[in-house]
């Protein structure tokens, strides 16, 4: 072998580049791996696959074994081989072991080791990225579990793949292995995609090898096991025992279940056998309906169900069967079953083989198990056919025949006889066969999880499937006491299947773009608190969205509408018990569970009601579209990206270019480009190489980074020149100039962008400083009083008292002043309103003298327009929209009632914000008839506030009257009864919706 020395070894030899892809999927399983320190475990492990003498003879004869050395014949380190080759010493020594005790075979089994380290060897995932991984060897098999990998059209033939493998080797170097978390990674990988290809599997084991160990990979449906680096050079005949059981010819021995046949033609499985006692505890060999299950679960550890067609070889019924695997001391499914013989909407069982395996003997634990390891018992069900999948319908009609079924008669009929199902879900719901009764229409199945009414286990947020759980059962993670899972939980989670279904296909089946409430939902999965939120969100509607309004009946669009009032008051009683100790709630909890005939008997009569005006369809409520704004769509922004920016900085200046004026023609009228606009103190000009300039729309998002507070930018090149100008009506920018061509405006639009005159370069001229030092030390605003004359306020502090960062908006800026006369002190108030809207003084003129209501001094309503600031005069452009500055002067108070010190300072700052005076009772009519009564007051003068919020409420000075303890701030967007504007979610600030 040539060899070099260890330093010109590659450490960083990669198996292969895309593993780590498999990590998330890998992790996933690893919850309750179990490392085993016996260093007995492998040889108890495979001690019967060969004679010890046989094992003797072979090691005497091998050339590839030395007695004398003890030592297998390797590299000391793979390290030094000069072509990193070091997979074919390890072949040669397994394919010697192999070919010695497997020589006499058969044709149809065989048993080949190869090398695949540089074969892709293609993944089977339901949503994976990765298609393909390279494992160093496999033992290639054939015989009647394994075939040929599929091949798909444009794909090259495979001839081995994880259909057709016993195992995986992975070979790692000495010194440069892969900690033991990635190796359990890579292996879980492994195995994984051997579950899903060979899915009669029930384990794999694969091995690590480097020159000097061998550590042991072993996976089931309780998880994964691995045993302590052995050295394979000292133990020559564990080594070869353990080659000879992961490569076994005995199918059981490799770990499938041998009771599961096929027959193959070109390499190819045509059709198999399933086998299993029958109702009478005989043997019964049903033909396979289909070679591949109908459903196998893709994880390796956990329930893992696989779902089987056969045919009845007598009567050539067909039915399913269902194979799974239970944790210990978990009922099994058939209990369940037995007790739902006859009953009507629930799936019907005809044999079942309750206890054919333990993982606890598959790794010959006996009844001495590791404390960590949750031993699982595999069950088998041979259960009647139905339908498929609720959601594959053809008609509201069926739909709601099939739920109503499979509600109020197969739920129902098994929770009398003791049994909750506690996984109620959209896959667990099926069509009845064609032609079904009533009552078979919609069968429920899956009873995996069920539990026993008298058992009262507590709701359990592990069990069941997350978009369906009810709101208590999310909730529980974070109970001491939840209150036990019950039917209203149960048919809380039929709700949720009706919704996921109306809200993401159509009335005849066909799935169409699901509301965006359901993707939110959907987002949730992992948060069990957002998860339940969201639903109580849900619940509090009485309407559905528009479209499925629009898209469905109207006796579908009633009942759901029903179904959710019904189970929100439900779900609010047992909210309320469930902040209870057990022993204060338990004779309501018995009262709640009294009354189910009730709660079924309201939703039969719901379903009932439903189907019966959908055999009328024309009692049937038609909704006609509508141009109204409300079901508009908000326009889709342009995403502009600049990589140099910072992320906060790319999302602030694109919010700022919602109202830009843009496009192709010229958006500034001759003669404007040197007019007055608002500038930054100093402006700034952008250098671009031409042939390398930015797009608009980054010269947008550059210019607003730049100009974060005012707005004028200049961007150039060698030959051109484009001007930016932004104001609080949003971005405007110029076409491409050549400023060669016309060097007299570009001389002009220097001495504009540079003037000395402050207004010019945009600044408000009422606001001054007096500087010292370049640093600005005090200031005055001056503003006008009430009567009209000029008042200057000298400035309490420099800066603004708030100042809101985005350019386009209402822009808001406040200021502490103090009157000089009273040393009183003031807020003044700049801000931008839309040209329709109306300014906030002609509210608080209203307000004054009103307790609980912020207190105006004086106001300058039309100080500035955007459209002059641009030169528009009465001709702004089409997407222009004007903004009006706003000047008020307004008395100060506390801080916003979230800085609450107390609970009592809390609720009489808002009792008074809301409702001002606090009167004698018998002044109270008097105070509702006549006096001021802060929110209430300004609502029957007809304002309506629109903006309620924990910072639009104040507490009042200290020492405040009652009625002053809280006060209301904040009427920009205030508007007036009479107008009945509609609610827009884009007004208020969204936390505080209702």
């Amino acid at each position: 072998m040539r060899t070099r020395s260890a330093g010109q070894a590659n450490t960083n030899f990669a198996l292969e580049p895309t593993i780590h892809e498999q990590r998330r999927l890998a992790l996933a399983e690893l919850r309750d791996a179990i490392s085993i320190n016996d260093e007995d475990f492998i040889p108890f492990l495979f001690q019967n696959m060969a004679p010890e003498l046989a094992i003797d003879t072979f090691l005497r004869k091998s050339r590839f074994y030395s007695l004398s050395q003890r030592r297998w014949k390797l590299p000391r380190s793979c390290a030094k081989l000069l072509d990193k080759d070091i997979h074919t010493p390890f072949l040669n020594i397994l394919s010697s072991i192999l070919k010695y005790f497997l020589g006499e075979i058969t044709a149809e089994v065989t048993r080949e080791l190869v090398d695949t380290h540089a074969t892709d060897l293609r993944h089977r995932e339901p949503n994976s990225t990765l298609h393909h991984s390279r494992p160093s060897l496999v033992i290639k098999a054939e015989g009647p579990s394994f075939q040929l990998p599929s091949t798909e059209p444009g794909q090259t033939l495979q001839k081995v793949g994880y259909c057709n493998i016993a195992t995986c080797i992975d070979i790692q170097v000495d010194g440069s292995e892969f900690p033991i978390s990635d190796q359990l990674v890579r292996a879980t990988t492994y195995a994984r995609q051997i579950f899903i290809h060979q899915p009669n599997r029930r384990f794999v084991r694969t091995v690590v090898l480097t020159e000097q160990h061998l550590r042991l990979f072993h996976f089931d449906r309780s998880g994964a096991q691995y045993s302590q680096p052995l050295d394979f050079h000292e133990n020559p005949q564990t080594f070869v025992q353990v080659i000879l059981g992961i490569s076994s010819l005995d199918e059981a021995q490799v770990g499938l279940d041998t009771s599961i046949q096929w027959s193959k033609e070109n390499g190819r499985k045509v059709k198999g056998t399933l086998t299993t006692r029958g109702a009478n505890g005989e043997k019964v060999m049903y033909p396979l309906a289909a070679i591949d299950p109908i459903f196998s679960s893709s994880n390796v550890c956990g329930r893992s169900t696989t779902c089987w067609r056969v045919r009845d070889p007598t009567t050539n019924e067909e039915f399913v069967v269902k194979d799974s695997w239970r944790s210990e001391g978990r009922p099994s499914e058939h209990t369940f079953l037995e007790q739902a013989v006859g009953v009507s909407g629930v799936v019907q069982m005809v044999s079942y083989e309750p206890d054919r395996c333990q993982t606890k003997n598959l790794r010959l634990f006996g009844d001495s198990v590791p404390p960590k390891f949750r031993n699982k018992r595999e069950t088998r069900i041979v259960m009647k056919a139905y339908g498929k999948s609720i959601r594959n319908y053809t008609s509201a009609r069926q739909l709601s025949c099939a739920l109503r079924d499979a509600i109020a008669v197969g739920h129902f009929g098994l929770f009398r006889k003791g049994t909750i199902h506690r996984d109620v879900s959209l896959q667990n719901i099926l069509l009845g066969n064609p032609g079904a009764e009533p009552g078979n229409r919609g069968v429920l199945i899956d009873f995996d999880i069920s539990t026993l009414r008298s058992s009262k286990k507590p709701a359990d947020w592990r069990m069941g499937t997350r978009l369906y759980q009810s709101i208590p059962t999310l909730y529980s993670f974070k109970l001491t006491h939840p209150l036990p899972h019950d039917h209203i939980d149960d048919l809380e989670s039929f709700l949720y299947v009706l919704v996921h279904i109306m809200f993401a296909q159509d009335p005849n089946g066909p799935r169409c773009e699901a509301d965006k409430m359901l993707a939110e939902w959907e987002k949730s999965v992992d948060d069990c608190s957002m998860a339940a939120v969201k639903k109580e969100a849900y619940l509090t509607r009485r309407y559905v969205p528009f479209e499925i309004e629009k898209r469905w009946p109207s006796p579908c669009v009633d009942l759901i509408i029903a179904y959710a009032a019904f189970i929100q008051n439900l779900m609010l009683e047992k909210m309320e018990l469930n902040q209870l100790k057990p022993g204060v709630r338990r004779d309501r909890e018995d009262v709640i569970a009294s009354e189910f005939e009730q709660h079924y008997n309201h939703i039969l009569q719901l379903f009932d009601t439903a189907i019966g005006a959908l055999d009328e369809p024309d009692t049937w409520r038609v909704v006609e579209d509508t141009d109204d704004e409300r079901w508009q769509k908000p326009p889709t922004l342009p995403t502009v990206v600049y990589e140099d920016e910072s992320s906060d900085e790319q999302e602030s200046s694109r919010s700022s270019l919602k109202s830009a004026v843009v496009g192709d023609e010229p958006q500034v009228p001759d003669g404007v480009l040197l007019t007055t606009y608002i500038s930054t103190l100093s402006n700034i000009t952008e250098i671009q190489v031409n042939g390398r300039e930015l797009s608009v729309e980054d010269q947008l998002v550059r210019a607003t980074i730049y100009a974060r507070r005012f707005v004028r930018v200049l961007g150039i090149s060698e030959s051109h020149l484009r001007l930016f100008h932004f104001d609080r009506s949003g971005a405007q920018y110029t076409p491409l100039h050549d400023f060669h061509e016309d060097p007299h405006t570009f001389v002009r639009l220097v001495l504009g962008l540079s003037s000395p005159d402050e207004f010019d370069v945009g600044l408000d001229a009422s606001i001054q400083w007096v500087i010292e030092g370049g640093r600005k030390v005090e200031g005055t605003i001056r503003t006008r009083g009430a009567d009209l004359q000029d008042i200057v306020y000298p400035l309490v502090q420099i800066e603004p008292f708030f100042f809101r960062g985005s350019i386009s908006g209402r822009s808001t800026t406040c200021w502490k002043v103090r009157d000089s006369e009273t040393n009183e002190q003031l807020l003044v108030k700049d801000m931008w309103r839309s040209e329709d809207r109306a300014s906030e003084h002609t509210f608080l003129q209203e307000a004054i003298g009103l307790p609980g209501v912020v207190q105006m001094v004086n106001c300058e309503p039309d100080r500035c327009e955007t459209k002059s600031l641009r030169g528009f005069g009465e001709s702004p452009p089409r997407k222009f929209r004007n903004r009006i500055e706003s000047r008020i002067v307004i008395k100060t108070y506390g801080r916003s009632v979230d800085r609450y010190t107390s609970a009592k300072q809390l609720f009489c700052a808002l009792r008074d914000a809301i409702a001002g005076k606090i009167l004698s009772p018998e002044n109270t009519q008097t105070m509702f008839n006549s006096s001021s009564t802060g929110h209430l007051e300004l609502f029957k003068k007809g304002i309506i506030h629109r903006d309620v919020s924990p910072f639009n409420i104040l507490f009042g000075n200290p020492e405040a009257e009652p009625g002053f303890r809280g006060i209301l701030i904040d009427f920009d967007i205030a508007t007036r009864r009479i107008w009945k504007k509609p609610v827009d979610g884009k007004i208020v600030s969204s936390v505080f919706q209702p």
